[in-house]
């Protein structure tokens, strides 16, 4: 029993790993054509407002790490076409992160954690980008 549950786990894994490596591919030619329209048009709020509303029922429940993990993998994704917020290093933030919900992407919080979202010393820099999305 123990040895088919592995082996299911691997396959699970193996897809997971997989799926990474074709998102990576998608979000290259994604960035090709967002950049044929503006070249640093690679960074849309409106655009991850509606991905993370789409998403949060998916991970509502799941654990803070797990979350900071998918929002590393898309902030090391985008990272890979051009400039994208490096919320992870506390671009957004008026000090350095103290916390991993301080690491998430904030519009990514918001719809996870609102409460931590409250508690974000968000700089006034991001404040402005942000508020709009935000409201």
């Amino acid at each position: 029993m123990l040895s088919e549950l592995r082996v299911e786990l691997n396959t699970i894994t193996n897809t997971i790993l997989n799926s990474i490596v074709q998102r990576s591919k998608l979000v290259a030619r994604i960035q090709k054509e967002k950049q044929k329209i503006d070249e640093y048009n690679n960074f849309d709020l409106e655009r991850e407002k509606i991905v993370f509303n789409e998403m949060i029922l998916k991970i509502s429940n799941f654990p803070e790490k797990e979350v900071l993990g998918i929002s590393l993998l898309i902030e090391s994704q985008a990272n890979q076409y051009g400039h994208y917020p490096e919320w992870s290093k506390g671009e957004h933030l008026s000090s350095s992160p103290k916390n991993l919900s301080e690491m998430i992407n904030p519009i990514l919080l918001a719809r996870y954690n609102k409460t931590s979202y409250d508690l974000l010393p968000i700089n006034e820099k991001f404040k402005e980008i942000l508020n709009p999305v935000m409201e």
